[in-house]
């Protein structure tokens, strides 16, 4: 799997991380003047234990997990549109080719770079990537 890929599933399991924390603290903020610590606690871990709440109560917490959910997907919503915006942020009319940037890459970048004949055979262009003897230095040590 390579860096992007990794960094992709980080940023994923961070957002669902971050989803899931809105998620809960909503219901337990809601929830919590109508379901006793130890209902909402068996809620948490299992929404079945929605069968054991009267009537009245397993009402108000599908609206409290609608409302929760609803919350949560605005959220993802608005990441997703400053991820476009940040996308917009980055075109450019006329991009370069690759053709373009290469050789700008290539010039000027300093001692030790060399160009290669593309013509050239595999033993010409390992012969070119051996290293430099180093010149002895001038008090003949």
């Amino acid at each position: 799997m390579g860096a992007i890929t990794q960094v992709r599933v980080l940023g994923g399991v961070i957002g669902i991380a971050i989803a899931q924390v809105v998620v809960s603290s909503t219901i337990r903020s809601d929830l919590a003047s109508i379901l006793n610590p130890t209902q909402l606690d068996s809620l948490l871990q299992s929404t079945a234990s929605i069968a054991a709440l009267s009537p009245g109560q397993a009402a108000d917490v599908r609206r409290v997990y609608g409302h929760a959910f609803n919350l949560q997907t605005r959220m993802v919503m608005y990441f997703a549109i400053a991820s476009l915006v940040v996308c917009l942020l980055g075109f450019r009319r006329h991009p370069k080719s690759f053709a373009e940037t290469g050789k700008k890459g290539m010039e000027g970048e300093g001692e030790g770079v060399e160009r290669v004949d593309p013509q050239a055979s595999d033993v010409a262009l390992v012969e070119s990537a051996r290293p430099r003897p180093r010149p002895r230095p001038l008090n003949g040590v």
